[in-house]
C-alpha cells in the first residue's frame, strides 16, 4: 500500500473510532518486536512508552477440564494444560497479564497493561498500513467501578489480607512452612455468566483472570503461592444457585451465602476431598453489596468453597483481587487443616 494511502486509511479509521466514542489516542497497533522460542519470552509492543517484557505464565494443570453440568448429567472435554498456557503471558514487573494471539503474521492482544489498561482487539476493524490490527485502550477504572464495591481501594496484597498472618505467626510455623503452595481450584459459572460465551471464551477469561491473582500472590515470598485450575465447569440451569426477591421489585438476586451451601453439597457428593484445594462458584446475578463470600458465609470443611458475583467482559484488576482475597482465606484455612492433620 502507497504510504500517503495507508496514512489516509489511519486517518479514517481513527476518525471512525473516534465517533464511535473511542478517544483516538488510545487506539493502538500491537506489535512483536522480538521473539525466543526456547524460552516463550517476547517483548511487545503497544505504543511509545508502552513496551512489554513478557514471559510465559502458569494458570492451567496439565490434565485439564472443561465441563458441561445439568446438576444430573456432565459432558467432559479433556484438555492439555501445557498446551491452552501457549498464549498467556505476563510482564517482569509483575503488572500486566495478557492473552498473545498471533495469526498469519498478525497480533491480537487482550488483558491488563499496567494496572491501568484493558487491551482487546476492535471488532471488524481495518488494519494499518503495516497490516497491524487495531485495538482499543479501556481505562481500569471504567470497567472496575460498575462493581460497585467500596471494600477494596488499595490493589495491593498482603499476608493478612489473604488469612496468612495467623499461619507465620510464630518461628515455628515459618520453619514447619513448604517454599512453595500449589493450590489447585475449580471455577463453576451460573447460566447467568457469559450466557453466550463458548469454552474458547471461558478458558481465555480465567486464564487471564486466574495469572492476574497469581501476580498479587508474588508480592508474598514466604510461603510463594501458586494457583492452578483443574477444571471450569459451566452449569446450564440454576440448580445450585439460591435466588431471593430483589426489594426493589426487578430481577431475581443471588444469595451468596445459600448458594455456598447448595454447591456445597453436590460438589462433596461428587469430588472427593483430596482432588481440589478450593472451588470458586461465579455468577453475574446482582447480589447486593457483596461480591465475595467466604467467612461471611458457611465454608464447607471438606471442600472450601466462595462464590463471586463478576460480570464477563473485558477484564479489570478488581475482579482478580476480589478472588485472589477470597481464596487467600480458603487456602490459608485448608492448607492449616491438613497441615495439622498431617503432624496428627
Amino acid at each position: 500500500m502507497p504510504e500517503d494511502v495507508g496514512f489516509v486509511v489511519a486517518l479514517m479509521l481513527a476518525a471512525v473510532l473516534t465517533a464511535a466514542g473511542l478517544p483516538s489516542e488510545n487506539i493502538v497497533y500491537p506489535r512483536i518486536l522480538q521473539s525466543r522460542d526456547l524460552n516463550g519470552e517476547k517483548t511487545l509492543y503497544i505504543r511509545e512508552g508502552l513496551v512489554l517484557s513478557l514471559e510465559k505464565s502458569r494458570v492451567f494443570s496439565e490434565n485439564f477440564v472443561f465441563s458441561e453440568d445439568d446438576g444430573v448429567n456432565r459432558l467432559h472435554t479433556a484438555m492439555n494444560g501445557k498446551d491452552l498456557e501457549n498464549n498467556f503471558y505476563e510482564d517482569r514487573n509483575r503488572t500486566s497479564v495478557v492473552f498473545v494471539d498471533e495469526v498469519k503474521g498478525t497480533v491480537q492482544v487482550r488483558g491488563i497493561l499496567n494496572n491501568k489498561f484493558s487491551i482487546e482487539p476492535i471488532a471488524s476493524s481495518r488494519r494499518s498500513e503495516d497490516d497491524f490490527v487495531a485495538h482499543t485502550l479501556l481505562y481500569l477504572d471504567d470497567i472496575d467501578n460498575p462493581l460497585d464495591d467500596n471494600s477494596v481501594q488499595d490493589l495491593s496484597l498482603s499476608a493478612q489480607d489473604v488469612g496468612l498472618s495467623t499461619l507465620e505467626g510464630t518461628e515455628r510455623n515459618l520453619e514447619n512452612l513448604p517454599e512453595e503452595f500449589v493450590v489447585e481450584v475449580r471455577i463453576y459459572l451460573d447460566p447467568s455468566f457469559g450466557p453466550n460465551k463458548t469454552m474458547e471464551n471461558f478458558i481465555q477469561y480465567f486464564g487471564l483472570t486466574m495469572s492476574k491473582v497469581n501476580q498479587y500472590y508474588k508480592q508474598l515470598s514466604k510461603p510463594k503461592i501458586q494457583f492452578v485450575v483443574l477444571s471450569i465447569t459451566k452449569l446450564t440451569n440454576y440448580t445450585f444457585t439460591r435466588l431471593i426477591p430483589d426489594p426493589a421489585g426487578g430481577e431475581s438476586l443471588i444469595d451468596l451465602r445459600g448458594t455456598v451451601g447448595r454447591l456445597g453439597k453436590y460438589v462433596n457428593a461428587t469430588l472427593t476431598e483430596d482432588t481440589q484445594d478450593a472451588i470458586i462458584y461465579v455468577s453475574s446475578l446482582q447480589s447486593g453489596f457483596i461480591t465475595g463470600c467466604t467467612f461471611l458465609c458457611h465454608v464447607h470443611k471438606k471442600n472450601p468453597i466462595t462464590t463471586q458475583a463478576m460480570i464477563f467482559g473485558p477484564p479489570g484488576t478488581r475482579g482478580p483481587y476480589i478472588i485472589a482475597r477470597e481464596l487467600g482465606h480458603l487456602a490459608s484455612k485448608n492448607k492449616r487443616q491438613r497441615r495439622s492433620s498431617a503432624l496428627n
